[in-house]
């Protein structure tokens, strides 16, 4: 590695520390409740951490990062809402991130695939919520129709009615 690249690499280690602490503490206010602004903040530093790892083809960084930016973007529009379990996955994935980046070199031989997967299963739970909303809704629309015929039905009885007066008029 040159110089130049060993300089960016130095200055995306601090860079990607300091926002891993400013996540720790925006994942830790998670367990007060939902804070918007937190959530956003943890969503930054996760998002620049995967941009950035991209840059150094650190692929592993990049790989949990991406899942982890996945996750956060369904908290921040409040498909899924965190939960405990949830604050304790955010935590792991942090440290883990962490662990790859104060061991940069070792970065591509640390497992994330465990993580990944847990993130995963989140995501896909926020998805097959959103896949249950139109059944749980179906039975409502169905009534809702239902009661809307028996009142157009109604209303063209009542019309065939004033219109069978109106002619004998």
């Amino acid at each position: 590695m040159d110089e130049q690249s060993s300089k960016f690499l130095k200055s995306f280690i601090v860079e990607s520390t300091d926002l891993l602490d400013k996540a720790e503490e925006a994942i830790l206010s998670l367990e007060q409740g939902f804070d918007q602004e937190k959530v956003d903040q943890l969503f930054r530093a996760i998002h620049t951490i995967k941009g950035n790892s991209g840059l150094f083809d650190l692929n592993r960084i990049k790989e949990l990062s991406h899942i982890f930016e996945n996750v956060l973007s369904a908290v921040r529009s409040r498909e899924i809402e965190p939960d405990v379990d949830m604050v304790d996955i955010f935590l792991l994935s942090v440290d883990r991130l962490r662990q790859m980046i104060d061991r940069i070199e070792d970065s591509e031989k640390t497992v994330v695939e465990d993580l990944v997967s847990r993130l995963s299963s989140l995501r896909g739970s926020a998805k097959s919520e959103e896949r249950k909303t139109p059944a749980d809704v179906q039975p409502d629309v169905r009534s809702v129709f239902e009661n809307f015929c028996k009142k157009l039905r109604r209303s063209e009885e009542h019309t065939s009615e004033l219109q069978s007066h109106l002619k004998l008029v």
